[in-house]
């Protein structure tokens, strides 16, 4: 799925990056979905 991943396996910190930059991406669509109106459920779960 992410060809760019694959050479990456050599360095410990290349590997950290990737999935600190998709933990990143994951937390802009939270975001996103709380715009979209799901506050009360955002809300909730951050309780």
């Amino acid at each position: 799925m992410h060809p760019r991943i694959l050479p990456e396996w050599d360095g410990g910190s290349h590997i950290t990056s990737t999935l600190a930059a998709r933990l990143v991406a994951e937390m802009f669509a939270a975001v996103a979905a709380k715009r979209a109106g799901k506050t009360r459920a955002w809300d909730f779960m951050a309780q």
